[in-house]
C-alpha cells in the first residue's frame, strides 16, 4: 500500500510513524510512505503556501492552488492514485469509513497481485462479512470486563 503525504514539513516525516505498527509495515514493505513538499508547488519566489483569512480574524488558511497542483502533479505520476483530502465539511471519518478503505486496498492489492502473477488464488471474502467480524471484536473489546 502506498501512502503519499503532502506537507509543508516533511523533515518530520516518518517521525512517529516509523515506530510502532506502521513502522513495522513500512519496514517489511507493506506499505510505502512517500513525503511531498507543499513548497515545491509553489509559484512565487518566497514558497508561499498560506494567505490571510477571508474576513479577518487570527490565523492563517492553506492557498489551495499549491494543493492542487500537488496532487495534480502526484496524479501525473501515479495513475489510479486515490485522493483522500481531509476537509472540515467533508464526510466524517470514522472507523467504519477506515474499513471501507482497508477493504478497497484489499481489493486492489488482489487484482495488482492476480495479474502479475497468474498463479496467484485470492480468496473471495465477502465485504460484509469482513465488516461484521471487525463489528464483533469492536463490541467484545467495548464490553466491560473484557
Amino acid at each position: 500500500m502506498r501512502f503519499d503525504v503532502v506537507t509543508i514539513f516533511p523533515s518530520v516525516f516518518p517521525g512517529p510513524l516509523a515506530i510502532g505498527v506502521v513502522g513495522r509495515a513500512i519496514e517489511s514493505g507493506s506499505l510505502s510512505l512517500h513525503v511531498h513538499d507543499l513548497r515545491d508547488h509553489t509559484a512565487d519566489r518566497h514558497r508561499q503556501v498560506d494567505d490571510m483569512q477571508f474576513g479577518g480574524g487570527a490565523g492563517m488558511v492553506l492557498k489551495p492552488e499549491p494543493l492542487i497542483r500537488a496532487v495534480r502533479a502526484l496524479r501525473d505520476q501515479v495513475p489510479g492514485l486515490r485522493s483522500i483530502l481531509l476537509s472540515p465539511q467533508g464526510r466524517l471519518f470514522t472507523q467504519d469509513v477506515a474499513r471501507e478503505l482497508a477493504a478497497e486496498a484489499l481489493r486492489e492489492r488482489d487484482r495488482v497481485t492476480a495479474r502479475s502473477d497468474p498463479t496467484h488464488r485470492s480468496v473471495p471474502v465477502a465485504p460484509a462479512k469482513v465488516l461484521r467480524a471487525f463489528r464483533r471484536q469492536d463490541t467484545a473489546r467495548a464490553q466491560p470486563g473484557s
